[in-house]
């Protein structure tokens, strides 16, 4: 937590050049991510609400897909006019790290819209190992504009998947699934859980708008956390799944001294809790909980380089 005090500003910056390896993309899609929004947040000491690695002045926006319209003489994937989605965790591919295939851990990445110039601007380049082409996304969309759309959603949903299924290993079948946070990533959550086969799905937000989101993904359970200030979200969990608790427990509010209590308190034998929400601050941690229950907490930041 290094940056205190941001400003913000629209400006004109250079079009970025292509080295042999590279692509220049004009941007189609980006979005707006919780991360973006903390940046330009600040806490009560005037330090950003954003907890991870971040390098300023930088263009931010991470989560892209656009139009290639130049390629680097080595490049032989892709070509000017493809429509791409690029990973916004950029790795190197030959630390220990890299080379055991932990391509997040990397220890000289660099990350589209964070440590490097992201989607904000007009164009991007980026090198070609980090593109994917969005052409299967034809088979469900009939415009290059809703592909697009479509690709800046990749991103979000890929780091939910990583830490799920990745990272966590996923959860049995019919295995009860709680998601706290109905934002992009927990409706990724929810999208994810439903197709796998989880058990009962239950999801807690307090918004509303959000809360009507979560129904039109078909979840029954979608609840507000203070709805009842006598009973606890932890509560409500054991009820809905007859006491047995919950497989696997999403927080993706980035509320974790307030939601991981109740998630300990809600956590099924051999249960993981899985952190996808990002905000700095030391919540309590109940070891004994996770040594009882065989229980397990992951963390997951991004996702790199898997499809």
């Amino acid at each position: 937590m290094v940056w205190r005090n941001p400003s913000w500003g629209i400006e004109n910056v250079p079009d970025p050049s292509i080295g042999p390896h590279d692509v220049l993309m004009r941007m189609g899609a980006c979005g707006v991510c919780g991360s973006d929004v903390s940046m330009l947040q600040v806490e009560d000491d005037g330090y950003i609400a954003y907890g991870s690695e971040c390098s300023f002045p930088c263009v931010i926006g991470h989560e892209i897909a656009g139009e290639v319209i130049e390629v680097g003489h080595a490049v032989q994937s892709l070509k000017p006019g493809d429509l791409v989605y690029v990973e916004e965790k950029q790795w190197c591919g030959r630390c220990d790290y890299c080379r055991s295939g932990d391509f997040g851990q990397c220890v000289n990445r660099e990350q589209v819209g964070f440590t490097i110039d992201g989607g904000y601007a007009d164009y991007v380049a980026v090198e070609d190992r980090f593109c994917w082409n969005l052409e299967p996304l034809f088979k469900a969309y009939s415009s290059k504009e809703e592909v697009l759309e479509a690709g800046a959603l990749l991103e979000p949903l890929g780091d939910v998947y990583q830490g799920m299924f990745t990272s966590a290993g996923g959860f049995p079948p019919g295995g009860h699934v709680v998601v706290f946070g109905a934002g992009p990533i927990g409706l990724a959550a929810m999208a994810l859980a439903k197709a796998v086969g989880a058990g009962e799905i239950i999801a807690f937000e307090p918004e509303e708008p959000r809360r009507g989101l979560a129904r039109v993904l078909g979840i029954e359970h979608v609840l507000d956390p203070f709805h009842d200030p006598d009973v606890s979200p932890a509560e409500i969990i054991m009820e809905l799944t007859d006491g047995k608790g919950a497989a696997m427990l999403i927080e993706a509010a980035g509320e974790l001294a307030r939601d991981l209590p109740w998630m300990e308190q809600a956590m099924a034998v051999r249960g993981k809790i899985v952190l996808l929400g990002i905000r700095p601050g030391y919540p309590r941690i109940d070891p004994l909980t996770y040594q009882i229950l065989d229980g397990s907490l992951y963390g997951c930041l991004g996702h790199p380089g898997h499809a």
